[in-house]
């Protein structure tokens, strides 16, 4: 096991992985691969109250990962909605009219 460490940084931190340790910045923390065991220090927000997003436990791109599924699902949803609705509509038309109502098109 690693010795604790502490880091203090005025900026942003951005460390590959954390074990043990102890970081605090005046921005940023940014820890790429792994943290364990550790207590990550930043100022989050603003006095303006300006939006401020705060990720904890997951990496960003998987964020967007699950956005565009997300997305993707929502726009199968909306395709399956209007082809169950061509379904219920095709079936309220009795047989034999679908059946005499559409001819191919001659070809001369």
């Amino acid at each position: 096991m690693s010795a604790a460490v502490s880091m203090m940084g005025h900026g942003a931190v951005a460390p590959g992985t954390v074990e043990s340790a102890e970081i605090e910045a005046g921005g940023d923390v940014i820890v790429e691969e792994l943290c364990m065991h550790s207590e990550l220090i930043a100022v989050i927000g603003t006095p303006g109250g300006i939006k401020t997003k705060v990720q904890a436990g997951f990496h960003a791109s998987l964020q967007e990962r699950f956005e565009k599924t997300k997305s993707d699902l929502e726009s199968n949803e909306n395709e399956q909605e209007s082809l169950e609705k061509l379904v219920v509509f095709f079936a309220c038309i009795p047989k034999k009219t679908r059946a005499t109502s559409w001819r191919r098109p001659s070809i001369r």
